[in-house]
C-alpha cells in the first residue's frame, strides 16, 4: 500500500509541476526551436570572443575545448533542422535529440570555464567567466521551456528545477572594475546588449557582437 500511495504521490508531483509548466506560459515548441536556432550563430561568435580575449596556448584546455564547443553547437543546429523537418510522429524522437545535442553543449561550456586558466583577477578571464555564465544559463533558460506535457516524470522534474534555477533572481559578477548583473537572456539583442557590456568592461569593445 505504501509502494502504491508513493507512485500516487510522484504522478501527482509530476502532473502539478506540468500544469505549472503550461499555467507559466511556456511558448509553442516550434517557437521555442525558432529561439534557439538564432542562438547558433551568436553563441559561436560569442565563445570565438572568449577565446580570442584569453588567447589560450596551442595545445592548452581552452585551445583544445574550442573545436569540441564548435562542433556542439553545429550538432545541435543540426538536430533543431531535424526537429523542423520531421512528421508529426518522429517530433518526440527529434526533441529529445536536440535536448541531448543541447545537454551536450551545455557541458562543454562549463567545462571552457574550468580550462580558462589565468589569474581569476585578470579583466579577461573574468570577462570570459561571465561571458560563459550568461550563454550557459541563457541556454538552461531555454531548455526548460522544452518538456511536452507527456514527457516521464523525472524528465518534467529536473526541468521544473531549471526553471525554478532560473527564477532565483539575477547573478552579479565583477569585470574588471565593473559589478555586472546577468539575467538569462530574453532575446538575442538582449544576450548581445548584456554580452557587449561585459567585454566593455574588460576593455575588448572590439569584440562586441
Amino acid at each position: 500500500m505504501k509502494q502504491v500511495t508513493r507512485y500516487v504521490s510522484r504522478g501527482l508531483l509530476a502532473i502539478t509541476l506540468s500544469l505549472a509548466l503550461i499555467v507559466a506560459g511556456c511558448p509553442p515548441f516550434a517557437t521555442v526551436m525558432q529561439k534557439l536556432k538564432q542562438y547558433v550563430p551568436i553563441g559561436l561568435q560569442a565563445f570565438a570572443g572568449v577565446v580570442a580575449i584569453i588567447n589560450p596556448p596551442v595545445g592548452s584546455a581552452l585551445a583544445l575545448a574550442a573545436p569540441l564547443v564548435n562542433k556542439a553547437w553545429s550538432d545541435l543546429s543540426s538536430t533543431i533542422d531535424a526537429y523542423n523537418a520531421a512528421p508529426a510522429a518522429d517530433k518526440s524522437s527529434a526533441l529529445g535529440a536536440t535536448l541531448t545535442a543541447l545537454d551536450a553543449l551545455e557541458a562543454n561550456l562549463k567545462q571552457s570555464v574550468t580550462d580558462l586558466g589565468g589569474n581569476p583577477s585578470s579583466p579577461e578571464v573574468q570577462a570570459a567567466q561571465a561571458a560563459l555564465l550568461l550563454l550557459t544559463t541563457t541556454l538552461t533558460a531555454i531548455e526548460s521551456q522544452l518538456v511536452p506535457p507527456q514527457a516521464p516524470p523525472a524528465l518534467v522534474i529536473a526541468h521544473a528545477h531549471a526553471r525554478i534555477a532560473m527564477a532565483q533572481g539575477p547573478r552579479t559578477v565583477m569585470v574588471a572594475h565593473d559589478s555586472i548583473v546577468l539575467v538569462p537572456a530574453k532575446s538575442p539583442s538582449d544576450f548581445c546588449a548584456q554580452y557587449n557590456r561585459i567585454m566593455a568592461s574588460a576593455g575588448h569593445p572590439d569584440r562586441r557582437l
